[in-house]
């Protein structure tokens, strides 16, 4: 039995700076949104989990739904 690998989160160039507010993961994203900066999961289904306080919250809830 093999022991399964955490996601590979991605940053997204952004051209204006070095922050992103965008990560993938396949097809799967999480953003960074609105003023308060929190963060949103959004998997290949369209379905969307969040907000999050954290980009590890939105990671870790990643990990926790998906299905392989």
């Amino acid at each position: 039995m093999s022991t399964r690998q955490p996601a590979e989160w991605i940053a997204m160039d952004d051209e204006y700076t070095d922050d992103p507010g965008l990560w993938a993961w396949g097809d799967w994203y999480i953003s960074r949104e609105g003023a308060d900066e929190l963060y949103m999961l959004i998997v290949s289904s369209g379905v969307e989990y969040g907000p999050f306080k954290t980009f590890d919250e939105a990671k870790q809830h990643a990990e926790n739904v998906r299905g392989d």
